[in-house]
C-alpha cells in the first residue's frame, strides 16, 4: 500500500494526502487504518514530524478533517 510506504519513508505529508484520496473511493475499508495513523503520527516527536513536512498542528487539523471526512 503506497500509503504505508510515504508513512515508513517519514513522508507523511504524502501519506496524509494518500489517506484522504483513498477515503473518498474505498471509506469502509481504511477508516481504522486513518484512526491508527494518526494515532501513530500524535506518538512522533516533533522534530520527526517536521522533517515529514506534517508538523503536530498540522497532525491534529488532519485529525479533525479526517472525522469529518467520515461523517458524511
Amino acid at each position: 500500500m503506497i500509503f504505508r510506504f510515504f508513512e515508513i519513508n517519514g513522508q507523511y505529508d504524502k501519506a496524509k494526502d494518500v489517506l484522504f484520496e483513498m477515503i473518498k473511493t474505498n471509506k469502509d475499508d481504511i477508516v481504522n487504518e486513518g484512526f491508527t495513523f494518526y494515532h501513530r503520527l500524535k506518538m512522533k516527536p516533533p522534530v520527526e514530524l517536521e522533517n515529514g513536512n506534517l508538523p503536530l498542528d498540522e497532525v491534529i487539523e488532519g485529525l479533525k478533517v479526517y472525522q469529518n471526512l467520515l461523517s458524511h
